[in-house]
């Protein structure tokens, strides 16, 4: 399910080479690095041709009086000769180059320039949603039980995922508020989802399998991160890779049919069923668990041995998490093209 985390990075990727539509204009001409750095006026780093700005003249009017041979090197004697400095003006539309991504969000609804913000605030505010909805689902998991809410997350992560594929194509950034007001909530399921299912794994075995269950969820997800590539390799547009990363966890539905109840949690809950008889009965055996009183989050904070415990579990939480997500963040930056 954290997959879906990082599928969001190709959907928010910017292409790092696009440049400006040129009005009454040929646009396959400014596919040629020499032209785009005759027509476009240079960027304000003196690193190219601008990627915001296009010369506010008539360029058709322009090229027919440089001269009969059309060619860039013409052009700019043309200008030069001139020996005025050109008005500029703000590019209203963009030709992104499609080599590595199909389609993103950006290419879609033009997030580049004034509007470059945009894909960095869906990750921020997206975080910020999983954050809230974190614990959240741990509440809820003790209060319905985590079969239940494992259920509901996962169908409402699906839910708002798969909706995000709908968000129209428009001229304007219409459609792309309307993929912010779906992705947000879907964010707000998927970490939660994957606590709630290895939380459920960890309460049903024995102490000593908990260690090496949690190890090789690890390296599960390990593989996992490493195979996302692969997918995104072969879904180069967003809504694609959306659908190919969302389709596989349609099959965690069936799972209701054969996913048990968390024995902890049916003891917590003091709860009258034949599972937690047989739990019961087996737990008396190998004396592993003791029907216990209700517990409150202030537990957590009444006794300095968990006191301290649970200060530092934060802590590292915060920290792993910190620097995880900030990789995760800048890991399509890392071209070897940005010092």
């Amino acid at each position: 399910m954290m997959e879906e985390k990082k599928a969001v990075l190709f959907v928010i990727a910017t292409p790092s080479s696009y440049w400006c539509n040129i009005p009454l204009l040929n646009l396959s001409v400014l596919f040629e690095e020499e032209w785009r750095k005759v027509l476009l006026p240079p960027a304000k780093d003196g690193s190219g041709p601008s990627k915001c700005q296009v010369y506010a003249v008539n360029y058709s009017q322009l090229l027919r009086q440089s001269t009969d041979t059309l060619s860039p090197q013409a052009v700019q004697m043309h200008l030069n000769a001139s020996n005025y400095t050109l008005p500029t003006q703000g590019c209203t539309s963009w030709t992104f180059d499609k080599s590595v991504y199909h389609d993103t969000i950006v290419t879609d609804w033009n997030l580049v320039c004034q509007r470059d913000y945009m894909p960095t605030l869906v990750y921020v505010i997206g975080s910020i949603a999983s954050m809230i909805g974190t614990p959240l689902g741990g509440y809820l998991a003790d209060r319905f039980g985590r079969k239940v809410t494992f259920q509901i997350y996962l169908l409402s992560l699906l839910l708002f995922g798969f909706s995000t594929t709908l968000a129209p194509k428009t001229d304007g950034i219409s459609g792309f508020w309307v993929f912010a007001c779906l992705v947000l909530p879907h964010f707000t399921f998927v970490y939660p989802s994957y606590l709630i299912s290895s939380t459920l794994g960890l309460e049903i075995i024995t102490s000593d399998l908990r260690a090496p269950f949690y190890a090789l969820l690890t390296v599960v997800y390990s593989l996992g991160a490493v195979s996302f590539t692969l997918v995104a390799y072969l879904f180069r547009s967003w809504r694609s890779m959306m659908l190919g990363t969302l389709l596989p966890f349609t099959t965690f539905g069936f799972c209701w049919f054969v996913m048990p109840e968390s024995p902890r949690w049916l003891l917590s809950r003091q709860s009258r069923f034949p599972a937690l008889r047989r739990f019961q009965r087996r737990a008396s055996e190998e004396e592993e668990v003791k029907t216990q009183s209700q517990l409150t989050y202030s537990d957590l904070l009444r006794r300095p041995t968990i006191r301290w415990r649970t200060l530092l579990m934060t802590i590292m939480a915060f920290s792993v998490q910190m620097v995880y997500y900030g990789l995760n963040f800048f890991a399509p930056r890392l071209d070897g093209t940005n010092p």
